[in-house]
């Protein structure tokens, strides 16, 4: 499918705007998708300033949003290259995809819609894996750039909470999806599940799992080793 980057025209302005989402009211489609999440107070101070900082781009369908480097992932693997931009949706669908090793090919991830956001791994997650993002239909996004959002951030806490939520959600999605047995399922299977799972960083030497204790555990980065063979040995996290 032949795919083109969102960007800006050549006269260095947004393109003209589609559907409900006129450009010239950017900042107020920024103000209603963000408002719900913050506090009356901050709404009315710094809503309006911080929305006059996004851009507003329209997609078609196919269009290629982010795009990432072509390569094998293996479990170990974070991406370390940052994004460059952060998104909110505005309106339409944009599909996020994950390159798959064991079937060498990207498969979908989740389809993001209207006060959806994305991008900004890096100042959301400690982990983070790489993703695409493609417009699943015409619509359009606000972009910011990673450079101008963290100030922003520091005074909007209620959003930033919610940010790291949906970002951690995603790239959970990411690793099931892409890293493990369960990329059987599909998307909205995993997100039934992703509600039971509990995160939890380990200490080398720290044991995993104590002798007698049931559940099911995924290693998302570092080693495990078990020690001397023996039934119900615990595993103890590795360098």
């Amino acid at each position: 499918m032949h795919q083109k980057t969102v960007g800006l025209e050549k006269s260095g302005q947004p393109p003209d705007s589609l559907g409900q989402y006129p450009t010239h009211k950017s900042s107020e489609v920024i103000e209603h998708l963000i408002a719900n999440w913050l506090d009356k107070t901050l709404s009315n101070t710094l809503l309006p300033e911080f929305s006059q900082s996004f851009q507003i781009h329209n997609f078609d369908l196919g269009d290629e949003i982010i795009s990432y480097p072509r390569r094998e992932l293996s479990q170990n693997y974070v991406q370390n290259e940052p994004k460059k931009d952060f998104y909110v949706v505005c309106g339409g669908r944009v599909r996020l995809l994950s390159f798959d090793a064991e079937k060498q090919r990207d498969v979908s991830v989740q389809v993001l819609e209207e006060g959806a956001t994305f991008g900004a791994e890096e100042l959301l997650c400690n982990l983070s894996y790489p993703y695409q993002a493609i417009a699943a239909s015409s619509g359009q996004i606000a972009r910011i750039s990673l450079a101008e959002l963290p100030p922003w951030l520091e005074q909007l806490p209620e959003w930033l909470e919610h940010l790291r939520q949906q970002a951690q959600h995603r790239q959970r999605l990411i690793f099931f999806k892409t890293l493990t047995e369960l990329r059987s399922l599909d998307s909205i299977s995993l997100q039934q599940l992703l509600p039971y799972l509990v995160e939890t960083r380990i200490s080398a030497g720290e044991s995993l799992v104590e002798s007698g204790q049931l559940g099911r555990y995924w290693l998302r980065s570092g080693q495990i080793e078990r020690g001397p063979v023996q039934e119900n040995c615990p595993l103890t996290i590795a360098r």
